[in-house]
């Protein structure tokens, strides 16, 4: 299968889940004070930053507003989304399925709508990039390892 058509079923399987969690979390409940996100910014402010840190990568920006949060936030977000994850299983549950869930567990318990989904490594790896205040990182979600993977080949964030 040649990167396009992969990129296409990927963007197709993923987009149902992205659009249903993100009208699910603006159309839900205000989120409280202790969930506050703190950040935001715009498509056209955001589309350089990525390119910048991933000049080769395709991207689709879903959204015209980005909410993030702190890198100390993010990281006790990450501690709870990550917790009571299914057991990897070759190609049944593996790196893109742990990518999605974590970004319908981010999106779904806090409104945040800048953890993205990511190809990488010579399309080999799927992983999560996420924007918080002191710049854009990447999640192993398998691993819940940050900043170890750096290739971006495909970006969809919303």
């Amino acid at each position: 299968m040649d990167k396009k058509t992969l990129a296409g079923l990927l963007f197709a399987g993923g987009l149902a889940v992205f659009l249903y969690l993100t009208i699910k979390a603006k159309t839900g409940s205000p989120l409280d004070d202790t969930n506050d996100v703190g950040y935001q910014i715009s498509d056209a402010d955001l589309k350089p930053l990525l390119r910048a840190k991933f000049p080769n990568a395709q991207l689709m920006l879903l959204d015209k507003q980005y909410y993030y949060t702190s890198i100390g936030e993010w990281t006790k977000i990450f501690e709870d989304v990550l917790s009571n994850m299914p057991e990897h299983e070759v190609d049944r549950f593996d790196c893109e399925n742990f990518a999605f869930l974590t970004i319908a567990r981010v999106n779904e318990q806090y409104h945040l709508n800048t953890c993205g989904f990511a190809i990488g490594m010579g399309w080999a790896h799927s992983f999560n990039v996420f924007i918080a205040d002191d710049g854009i990182h990447t999640l192993d979600a398998e691993t819940g390892e940050v900043d170890i993977l750096n290739i971006v080949d495909f970006l969809i964030m919303g």
